[in-house]
């Protein structure tokens, strides 16, 4: 008999391996990672919180994907301007550049460069033409002429009043910096500061420094270069530095806490075995989690994953359980124990789906099919043969007291935390995984740049894309009246680049005819020949009949710079059109109030929105731990078909998590991540609780609790030593639990019943 479950275990072993290496194999290339938090949060009820939320999420899209790189090279007031500028221009040469950097911007790009791009062809329709002003231009342009400044004359002359050159300069994205000596150079003090602009494939994100300091080397002494401080940032560096940087903490913490794991396990069972089969349900459950999360949703958030790994410790147990059980000689039972357990948290996780949120739901799938892949894993990886008796989970009757005082003592801890005032951290940059250095040195270079931050702007909706352009040329004028009031200093959006159709056949319409062109050339004081008009009356006999340019033409058309932006300028969502007004240095409570005044548009602040949606956020975890909590109850009671039963089990974990939440209020703010974490409690938990009632009939229970609660101490307890506020959290809250839930269910289940 016992050959043949070895040989079935053995065979289910090489197809639940298989099964994983195939699904691996196919789904691992197309695996999807992303950083935003935005489907973390509910989607709000609200039709304009709604859609300024949507806007958020995709601004945050739209930012992840690769752009300009902003860099900062910080010299010692040693340095001069000349010799700073030998440095830049080094750096801009091409001839200097690595396969993966595209272009490197030191200084504002000549105008002139422009002079024949594609687009110029439409300046009639995209600035207006004023004939009353064309016998003055041209006189100017004489005066021009006469000093040299106009290098291409054929061009002035089909361009008298500067349309084009004015266009350039209303729709320039690209920050007007002090320049010394030919390059941007900024000086704050006796330091000076030379800034750049990097545009760099994705895979040379992480070279740009490395580069840059070389080069550095190269041009300065080497006293000079080590006191010369190098800064980049955009959003993808962001997202990849801090990436880089929770992996690095993550690696140290976890190689730390494994060896310390490893040498206790190896301590108590003496021999390696053990400890390969406790590796094998762990990662079992990752790989399971990540391929089943990407299979649903076609990405992984890496607040998803940062859950995931924390919930390591949960997959762990099972085989520990069942490895300490062996070491007793009670598999067989363990396994019981361990299958009721597992189940009921899987249905407990799986109750979170409900909860409509993405990233809520995304947390499920991970943890449920996580769970699941660890007790298949456990099964298969530890002997289940055994002759020991089965004794029943009972509750002894002279518990019954206790029942009733843990249950008394579970309202009043509950009640006392319901009735005081929660201090809750509603600051995003205080939770999110990116240190806040990094956040500081972007917001810096961000306002040496001069270059405005999507965290505040305008929102304008609207049912066309004629219609949303209409509307932002109706704003143009309230805008400019808050700019002279010092409201705001500067601002971007899609009418200063793309006129309306309408716009654009008024322009066509009031565009002179040949006669009254030269009738206005005639009389300007300039030597100027009625043949000189010709290029001026070809051009505007050309835009006259073009047709009004369109969204879809200006994108194939647009100058780089604007190609850059127009993603997050406007974008369409259903059958509605959104468009962006960026602004710098703007006063919060005058947009708001002017933005209250005017038809479909929205003054959107980041900070303000994404506080009233961590409430929401709150509402719907505390919704999915009572899931979790009464699936739970559910379940156990359906399997001893006893509500008395299943109450007793689950109470320490109450009793143990209202005293975790007594101690987090008390030690500072607490976030939605001591919440999630909270959920990880109730799963390790309801493991105590059976192993413990269970010891009551069966004392060497309690060696296999012993054993679990000491590595999920070690693991969790790892995670205090981070920097991340995140998994800080999520450890603090776990250790927390997870010990006064034990010590709970000790007391509770502490009595013996006699033989």
């Amino acid at each position: 008999m016992t050959t043949r479950l070895s040989r079935r275990r053995w065979l289910g072993a090489l197809l639940w391996v298989g099964f994983l290496g195939l699904w691996a194999l196919i789904s691992l290339p197309s695996l999807s990672l992303h950083t935003h938090f935005s489907g973390f949060f509910p989607q709000p009820s609200d039709p304009a919180q709604a859609t300024k939320w949507s806007a958020l999420s995709h601004l945050a899209e739209a930012s992840s994907e690769p752009g300009p790189l902003m860099v900062s090279i910080r010299l010692p007031d040693s340095v001069s301007a000349q010799a700073a500028a030998k440095l830049s221009r080094h750096i801009a040469t091409p001839k200097n550049h690595q396969a993966w950097l595209k272009s490197v911007q030191n200084r504002l790009q000549p105008l002139s460069d422009w002079l024949d791009h594609p687009l110029r062809e439409q300046r009639f329709l995209l600035t207006d033409f004023h004939p009353e002003m064309l016998t003055a231009s041209l006189e100017t342009l004489w005066q021009r002429w006469q000093a040299g400044f106009v290098l291409n004359k054929p061009l002035a002359l089909s361009d008298p009043q500067n349309q084009w050159l004015s266009y350039l300069q209303q729709g320039l994205s690209t920050p007007s910096l002090a320049v010394d000596a030919g390059v941007w150079q900024i000086t704050s003090g006796e330091a000076r500061q030379l800034l750049l602009l990097l545009t760099v494939s994705k895979d040379g994100i992480d070279q740009v420094q490395p580069w840059l300091r070389q080069a550095v080397s190269r041009h300065l002494s080497p006293r000079q270069a080590e006191k010369t401080e190098v800064r980049v940032s955009n959003a993808a560096w962001i997202a990849q530095q801090a990436q880089a940087g929770i992996q690095q903490r993550v690696q140290w913490v976890s190689l730390t806490a494994l060896t310390l794991i490893f040498g206790f396990l190896l301590a108590v069972f003496r021999r390696g075995r053990p400890l390969v089969a406790t590796l094998l349900p762990v990662a079992s459950a990752v790989l399971v989690g990540l391929l089943a999360v990407n299979a649903v949703f076609a990405q992984v958030s890496m607040l998803t994953l940062a859950f995931g790994m924390v919930l390591v410790g949960v997959s762990m147990d099972y085989p520990l359980h069942l490895w300490a059980a062996a070491k007793r000689g009670h598999v067989r039972h363990a396994r019981r124990l361990v299958a009721i357990g597992g189940v009921t948290s899987v249905l407990g996780f799986a109750a979170l789906w409900w909860t409509a949120v993405p990233g809520i739901q995304q947390i499920a799938v991970f943890s449920a099919a996580g769970l699941v892949a660890a007790l298949i894993t456990s099964f298969l990886s530890v002997p289940s043969a055994s002759n020991a008796s089965n004794p029943p989970l009972i509750w002894p009757a002279r518990n019954r007291k206790r029942l009733v005082l843990g249950t008394l003592a579970l309202a009043g801890i509950w009640g006392t935390l319901l009735a005081l005032p929660t201090v809750w951290q509603d600051d995003l940059r205080s939770m999110s995984p990116v240190p806040e250095s990094l956040l500081q040195q972007d917001g810096q270079l961000r306002s040496a740049f001069h270059l405005p931050e999507a965290a505040a702007f305008l929102l304008v909706t609207a049912d066309t894309t004629e219609d949303l352009l209409q509307k932002q040329e109706s704003l143009q004028p309230g805008l400019a009246r808050l700019q002279a009031d010092q409201a705001l200093q500067g601002r971007t959006m899609l009418a200063d680049w793309l006129p309306s159709q309408q716009r654009q056949r008024q322009r066509q319409n009031a565009l002179p005819d040949a006669s009254s062109l030269q009738q206005a050339w005639s009389k300007a004081d300039t030597p100027f020949k009625p043949h000189h008009a010709q290029g001026l009356i070809q051009a505007i006999d050309r835009s006259r009949q073009m047709p009004a340019l369109t969204l879809e033409r200006f994108r194939s058309l647009a100058l780089p710079w604007q190609k850059v932006m127009l993603d997050k300028l406007h974008w369409q969502a259903g059958d509605r059109h959104f468009g962006v007004i960026l602004v710098q240095d703007a006063k919060a409570e005058a947009l708001q109030s002017w933005a209250q005044t005017q038809s479909d548009v929205l003054w959107v602040q980041q900070s303000t929105l994404v506080s009233e949606q961590l409430t929401h956020l709150r509402e719907q975890l505390l919704v999915g731990l009572l899931a979790l909590v009464a699936a739970m109850l559910l379940g156990l009671s359906l399997y001893w078909r006893s509500f008395y039963q299943a109450w007793s089990l689950l109470l320490p974990i109450g009793l143990g998590l209202g005293l975790a939440w007594v101690g987090l209020s008390l030690l500072g703010p607490v976030s939605v991540f001591h919440l999630m974490a909270s959920l990880l409690v109730v799963a390790i938990g309801v493991d105590y609780s059976l192993f413990l009632n269970q010891a009551q009939t069966d004392p060497t229970q309690r060696f296999s609790v012993h054993v679990t609660l000491t590595t999920s101490l070690i693991a969790f307890g790892g995670l205090l030593f981070t920097d991340v506020a995140l998994l800080m959290s999520m450890g603090l809250s776990v250790v927390l639990g997870v010990l006064l839930t034990y010590v709970s269910a000790r007391l509770l289940f502490s009595a013996r019943p006699s033989s």
